[in-house]
């Protein structure tokens, strides 16, 4: 099996988005522009392009995302997925703009 070692508290390596990661975006997108926005970005994403992802295993998952939003700009965006039985719903923990193609995607 496909089974990795879960360190609690440590970040992963960078890895494409899957299919899960990007559903659980869409679903975020309006918190996300709106996390953004709070802190300064200007308009509206004319892209929302997730390229790659790293986790936290936490009591849940931390998702650590680099997200295309035009053609020259990215952002890091920080979401936390509670543990299944906790019937929480994910949440925007925090965003970080005017990031770049080659920027590593850090904790934050």
């Amino acid at each position: 099996g496909n089974l990795e070692m879960a360190v609690c508290g440590g970040v992963g390596a960078s890895r494409p988005v899957d299919a899960e990661v990007a559903e659980l975006l869409n679903e975020l997108r309006p918190a996300i522009l709106s996390s953004a926005q709070a802190q300064g970005f200007n308009g509206v994403f004319s892209e929302f392009h997730p390229v790659s992802y790293s986790t936290q295993v936490v009591a849940g998952t931390n998702y650590f995302v680099k997200i295309r939003v035009n053609t020259s700009d990215f952002i890091h965006v920080r979401i936390f997925k509670a543990l299944p039985h906790a019937h929480a719903a994910p949440t925007v923990h925090s965003v970080q703009l005017h990031k770049h193609a080659d920027d590593p995607i850090t904790h934050f």
